[in-house]
């Protein structure tokens, strides 16, 4: 289970904004004509974007009208994004995917991004479209934030040079600067070889940050509908157990990421984030048999995770904020995974820390030692009830590191 935690958690930040990729399909706003010479096969584009707001990362969805005659090959990054973290070169629904993230908002200004290789034969006019375009930032805490160009970005016209518009005669066309022109503020320009087999068109065009007018993103999850704009920090989190069978929504398409969850449900969250076993277990007096947290309560408690007060759970209880990092804490020990202990010293920042019961202050000390805790405005909240939101995000975070 962990391994697929880390396949499907990756960089949380990588991952938060890679799910937004596919969520605009619009037509396209700028243009820039291709005119390849008759015996041309392939051609490219060389891709610059001029933001003044630096940046973190974008991505990209490019739609080819026929793609059986026109194909998008590859994407070529520039040397000027060359230490950025690449997104899988991925297609869904017709709209192939590419771009590049970093961990930080490196980058501002006029930045060539690389270039884009495709390959087209016939004679058929064909149309490329960005499609798609996201500019993604970190705020100030850290969170992917960004925007989305709305209603197209740019379009290519791809056509030979005998089938040109308007019937121009083959004697009058230069093979040396038989592409790129481009309409709108977007910048083109274009170069070839002779009209050889082996001639290549390559096109430059920048996307200027003028060219088409900004959508705020909301990211968003992919599975609950009310897991929205409203809730920017866990949406990956949520999203990431899902993925990982860990979690399940309360009703189709819905989590209730605002409502608090039970004892009994956070152990069960527990026993599948990390198979938890044992080969005999019994259990507390109030967790009824063949109720669907029986097993996962049993074995938490055979292993030492879950003590209720010694006779029953209250599984049907919200659970508190420190009780689930004093679960966590305990599932640490009882896997030996390697966690620095934590001390009182690790609590001093934050404001609440002596509402912390005292049977709760080594797992919640450990746990911000570790990163996993962060706390909100400088308090740790211990004492209130755990939302399914909260939840998901300190359990991503364990299952991320163990």
């Amino acid at each position: 289970m962990k391994e697929i935690m880390r396949r499907c958690s990756g960089i949380l930040f990588a991952f938060a904004v890679a799910s937004s990729l596919f969520l605009c399909k619009a037509s396209a706003a700028q243009a820039s004509d291709i005119v390849l010479a008759a015996d041309e096969t392939t051609f490219s584009v060389d891709l610059t974007i001029e933001e003044s707001v630096p940046f973190a990362g974008m991505e990209f969805g490019l739609t080819l009208s026929d793609e059986s005659a026109l194909t998008f090959t590859s994407f070529t990054p520039s040397d000027e994004i060359a230490g950025a973290m690449q997104t899988p070169f991925v297609t869904v629904d017709g709209l192939h995917g590419f771009g590049f993230y970093t961990a930080s908002n490196a980058y501002s200004g006029k930045v060539t991004v690389g270039t884009l290789n495709f390959t087209y034969s016939g004679d058929a006019n064909q149309v490329i479209e960005i499609a798609h375009m996201l500019v993604a930032r970190l705020d100030e805490s850290g969170t992917p934030v960004g925007t989305t160009r709305e209603g197209g970005v740019l379009t290519f016209h791809i056509s030979r040079e005998s089938t040109a518009a308007d019937g121009a005669d083959e004697e009058d066309t230069d093979s040396t600067s038989s592409g790129g022109s481009s309409s709108g503020s977007s910048s083109g320009s274009s170069t070839s070889t002779s009209s050889s087999s082996t001639s290549t068109t390559n096109v430059s065009v920048t996307i200027a940050e003028e060219d088409v007018p900004l959508t705020e993103l909301y990211i968003r999850s992919k599975y609950f509908d009310d897991v929205d704009e409203n809730w920017p920090w866990a949406f990956a989190e949520i999203d990431t157990l899902y993925e990982a069978q860990v979690v399940n929504g309360t009703a189709e398409n819905i989590y209730t990421p605002q409502g608090n969850i039970t004892r009994g449900d956070f152990m069960l969250m527990l026993y599948r984030a990390y198979d938890l076993s044992a080969e005999r277990y019994d259990n507390f007096a109030d967790v009824p048999a063949g109720s669907y947290y029986y097993e996962a309560i049993g074995v938490a408690k055979a292993l030492g995770i879950a003590q209720g007060d010694g006779t029953n759970f209250m599984p049907d209880d919200p659970i508190s904020r420190q009780d689930i990092m004093t679960l966590l804490y305990r599932t640490a020990n009882s896997l030996h995974w390697d966690l620095t202990a934590g001390s009182e010293t690790d609590l001093a920042g934050f404001t609440d820390s002596a509402a912390i019961s005292t049977y709760a202050i080594d797992a919640v000390a450990t746990l911000v030692k570790a990163g996993i805790i962060q706390g909100s405005e400088n308090a740790i909240h211990p004492l209130s009830d755990t939302t399914r939101a909260e939840m998901a995000v300190m359990l991503a975070r364990v299952m991320e590191l163990f």
